[in-house]
């Protein structure tokens, strides 16, 4: 099976997490006290230290990668999740929280300037203004205040509805978007290898 990928801290653990799984999840076994490796014509009488050096690989491997990548899937996923502003669920439940309706960008009214994944709750950063300007990223580029009312702040998603949105968009993204699946799921596989391999020695 072949498996590319320009990382090799995390090429190393998915490759080694799926052999654990592949082994232990589809009844692999030693059926005699001996390994033989023919293409290099060697003969091992102990396979139970190979098991160790294995399991020895396998931490190392885990320590590499989250020594490369400690905290790189939290500043990314923040990043990304900042594109989510756009999504229209996402504004029509803040203007409706705040305006009491749903608004466009020309409407005078509350709009979402900004919005941040935090693990406390999804913070959305708004100004009070009307006929929006975006630009090619749809990101806010001008906008007009009728009557000279402006008003800028924050909000945090915390009702039962707002924690719905959150959880949608939250989701979405993780799908979506490349961070989770970079730095998240090769700790998942390892957690599944080690898992999967103690409890097949315990049953």
């Amino acid at each position: 099976m072949a498996y590319e990928d320009s990382d090799p801290e995390r090429r190393n653990l998915m490759l080694t997490s799926l052999a654990f799984i592949a082994f232990s999840l589809a009844g692999g076994e030693f059926r005699e006290n001996v390994v033989q490796l023919q293409v290099i014509n060697a003969h091992f009488t102990k396979p139970n230290i190979l098991a160790v050096m294995a399991w020895m690989m396998l931490f190392w491997f885990i320590y590499r990668y989250w020594q490369k990548h400690s905290g790189n899937f939290t500043k990314e996923f923040k990043s990304e999740f900042a594109e989510w502003q756009h999504k229209e669920y996402i504004r029509n439940y803040f203007n409706i929280k705040l305006d009491g309706k749903t608004i466009t960008d020309k409407d005078e009214g509350h709009h979402i300037n900004d919005i941040e994944w935090t693990t406390k709750g999804i913070v959305i950063s708004y100004f009070y203004g009307s006929d929006l300007k975006r630009g090619k990223d749809r990101r806010i580029g001008s906008y007009s205040s009728r009557g000279g009312n402006s008003s800028d702040g924050k909000t945090t998603i915390n009702d039962f509805k707002g924690w719905l949105v959150g959880f949608r968009a939250t989701v979405e993204c993780i799908i979506e978007k490349p961070s989770f699946s970079n730095y998240v799921v090769p700790y998942i596989l390892a957690i599944i290898a080690i898992a999967s391999t103690s409890l097949r020695n315990v049953l």
